[in-house]
């Protein structure tokens, strides 16, 4: 969310930031706290007295950027502190519940004359992606950067990576049977090829490398499945966590990202299509599970979207044996074009969107006292 508060619109709209949180001393919380009008620490108060606090400030609109996510603190908008209630950005799916008023979506994600009936809120369709993204401080450069495919120029180290090499980085908990079965038949079909998967417990800290006992036991359990499946375990392999600016750099090593099915990689695919690397995605039928149409309808990359466990698989295997059609939408992807042109990449034009929608809903909070659907 740090770029909706670097691109507001500081004339007519007051904004405020309630974190509950700890306070990690990180340069993000920092940028968030300097662009906002006041910011309250919350870390120490118990749901009544975070509720009282916002009350006091008689705001008009509260956005939960948490919902059901692990650390999140409903209780504090079930409490009402503002006349408007808003589910937003983290938590990918309806709250259930009735004291949230609006949702913030778009037509991809949810479409609204399929799935609006599934949503206690009411929606809010943005008119490009919901989600926003803003990469300008992870970069560590003040400087807009006119040529954002030099920056993925690093040197992969002689046999590091042989052969096409698959990636996803999303966390281990979205990664079902069903899911990596169909990366195992994808595998067989492409000689030599590998998959490089996040490791789920495993922290590069300086010079040294934490890995945690329960890390240990899913990657085995993995690699047991894999040559269960007629996979060697050095086709599998696992990179740690490392700061965000070195993660987007690594995704030179892949070829080809491939999304998790029930519930998708969200932020994971937007860094690694940032980073010029392809994401394979199938259409779900929920909020979680449509992420990625979205994110690639905002590219303009539509063709990547696939509708059918076969056509995913199929496709995964073409891009790999069919190099020059890989290597033009990595291309796209790097080019200049991509993002300054196509809006996923548009945090000003998105926070644009966001304020407008805000300033609807206060409109029909005023004059009718109850949310509607709003089309922005």
């Amino acid at each position: 969310m740090e770029g909706i508060f670097a691109t507001r619109d500081r004339g007519s709209i007051k904004a405020m930031a309630f974190g509950y949180g700890r306070d990690d001393g990180s340069a993000i919380r920092q940028r968030v706290i300097d662009n906002v009008d006041k910011f309250f620490d919350l870390s120490a108060a118990s749901f009544e007295q975070s509720a009282e606090v916002i009350r006091d400030e008689h705001i008009h609109i509260i956005m939960d950027a948490q919902g059901h996510t692990r650390g999140g603190r409903m209780q504090i908008v079930a409490a009402r502190p503002a006349p408007i209630v808003v589910n937003y950005l983290v938590y990918p799916g309806t709250s259930g519940a009735p004291f949230i008023d609006y949702v913030i979506v778009d037509k991809y994600v949810v479409p609204p004359a399929e799935l609006a009936t599934s949503f206690t809120e009411k929606l809010v369709v943005l008119p490009n992606c919901y989600q926003v993204n803003h990469y300008d401080q992870i970069l560590a450069s003040s400087e807009r950067i006119a040529k954002r495919s030099d920056l993925w120029k690093i040197e992969t180290r002689e046999g590091q990576y042989d052969g096409f090499v698959f990636v996803n980085f999303n966390k281990i908990d979205k990664l079902k049977a069903s899911v990596f079965s169909t990366w195992m038949s994808i595998l067989r079909r492409v000689p030599r090829s590998s998959l490089l998967l996040l490791d789920p417990g495993r922290n590069q800290m300086g010079d040294g490398v934490a890995e945690s006992v329960t890390s240990r036991e899913i990657k085995k359990n993995l690699w047991k499945e894999a040559q269960a499946q007629g996979i060697s375990r050095g086709r599998i392999r696992f990179v740690s966590r490392i700061p965000k600016g070195e993660h987007l750099q690594r995704h030179r090593f892949g070829r080809l990202f491939l999304d998790t099915f029930i519930y998708g990689a969200h932020s994971t695919a937007t860094d690694a299509l940032y980073a010029g690397l392809p994401v394979i995605t199938l259409a779900g039928d929920s909020f979680a599970s449509r992420v990625g149409i979205s994110l690639l309808q905002n590219l303009d990359m539509e063709e990547l979207i696939t509708f059918s466990v076969k056509e995913y698989e199929d496709l995964a295997v073409y891009l790999a044996q069919t190099p020059f059609i890989l290597s033009r939408l990595q291309r796209r992807l790097r080019s200049d074009i991509t993002e300054f042109g196509q809006p996923l990449f548009r945090t000003e034009q998105h926070t644009q969107h966001l304020e407008q929608s805000q300033r609807l809903m206060y409109d029909i909070y005023t004059l009718t006292n109850r949310p509607f659907h709003i089309v922005v």
